[in-house]
């Protein structure tokens, strides 16, 4: 007979239910814009409101191959 899987989780994730948590938060954190030094916050002409841009041109979100991490001041 063959070993039966499970569909729903990784063998990775097993263990502790908040580690588990941990992990997944911190991965997709990886994946975001957040924190490039390419993003600025600039006041919109239609309506005035403030938004996030990419000074590259790039849509925000996901992590581009543009990617370069914000030094601190």
């Amino acid at each position: 007979m063959g070993r039966i899987s499970m569909t729903w989780t990784h063998q990775t994730e097993r263990g502790d239910p908040l580690k588990v948590l941990e992990r997944r938060q911190e991965a997709s954190r990886a994946r975001t814009c957040a924190g490039c030094k390419q993003i600025r916050l600039i006041t919109s002409p239609f309506g005035g409101r403030r938004v996030l841009r990419c000074a590259l041109g790039e849509e925000i979100g996901q992590r581009c191959s543009k990617y370069e991490e914000r030094t601190a001041p």
